[in-house]
């Protein structure tokens, strides 16, 4: 079952509490079923290259960094280190909060 909350979590993905947030990628699956996403989001780009856009589609189709470096040609450590950047940018802390600012703000094609 999703959390009441789940449109405050995804907007802010960044909980000033630091912690995790209350539900699994089986929600996250049955959020994004039930257009949960599409409300109030929008098409941004929040200042991200090509590159790292890349890096957050790869991110989020589930590819491990090994298998996303070798797709878009870089070192394992680059992609790392651009997802590291990527995620101070967008001010998340994790991959998973990564996936879901990604879906919410549309930053890739699903």
């Amino acid at each position: 079952m999703l959390p009441p909350n789940l449109h405050q979590e995804i907007a802010s993905p960044a909980d000033q509490s630091g912690r995790e947030a209350g539900f699994s990628m089986d929600d996250l699956a049955e959020g994004a079923k039930e257009g949960l996403f599409s409300v109030h989001a929008s098409r941004k780009d929040f200042g991200l290259t090509p590159l790292e856009k890349q890096v957050i589609a790869l991110t989020v189709s589930g590819y491990s960094g090994k298998e996303s470096s070798k797709r878009i040609g870089i070192s394992e450590s680059a992609f790392r280190l651009h997802l590291k950047g990527i995620c101070g940018k967008l001010r998340v802390s994790n991959q998973f909060e990564l996936i879901l600012f990604a879906l919410y703000h549309k930053l890739i094609d699903t």
